[in-house]
């Protein structure tokens, strides 16, 4: 008689495992200066992203001014030196902290 078809197990639920900290990257990626890096968000003023940084190790803002907006405050993080390692870092930060994040060239 044919053997039975195992049963495949439920998927886990990503949400019931408690995230480790923010994955470093890899010691090479961390020491070059790399082309990409993660944004997170834009304010309008420093105070509020200075307050978001706090929530985020390693996040920095960079002020910039926008034609018809005036100066913004990008909150950044990370430092890829390849496309490939910013999108596994932006997977990896979306799923932990359930935002989404954009790569930008640094």
């Amino acid at each position: 008689s044919p053997a039975p078809k195992p049963i495949a197990a439920a998927p886990k639920p990503i949400a019931a495992a408690k995230p480790t900290p923010a994955v470093a990257p890899p010691a090479d990626v961390a020491k070059a200066k790399g082309k990409y890096t993660l944004q997170l968000t834009t304010f309008t003023t420093s105070a509020d992203a200075d307050a978001f940084v706090q929530k985020y190790p390693g996040a920095f803002v960079i002020a910039a001014d926008v034609p018809g907006k005036g100066k913004v405050y990008r909150v950044r993080l990370g430092n890829y030196g390849s496309y490939k390692d910013a999108v596994a870092a932006k997977d990896s930060f979306e799923k932990q902290h359930s935002m989404i994040a954009l790569i930008a060239a640094r």
